[in-house]
């Protein structure tokens, strides 16, 4: 993930759905830190749809939060 500023990332939350089930998982931060990229390196469950969200806090102590999804097929 970029952002156009620093950020200091407070949670991410990815997913995964298949079939009508669901299963979240909160992914591990690798820093705390304010930021301006990050990557994660979450377990792959297969094929489904993903949604990852996030929430962060800028260095002026706005909050900022945002989504974004995506589908592998199998």
């Amino acid at each position: 993930m970029n952002f156009k500023s620093p950020a200091r990332i407070l949670k991410v939350v990815m997913t995964h759905s298949l079939d009508g089930t669901s299963r979240e998982t909160r992914l591990d931060l690798p820093t705390r830190k304010a930021i301006k990229k990050i990557e994660f390196t979450p377990e792959f469950m297969g094929a489904g749809e993903y949604k990852i969200e996030w929430r962060a806090l800028g260095t002026d102590g706005h909050v900022i939060k945002g989504d974004f999804s995506f589908e592998v097929s199998g």
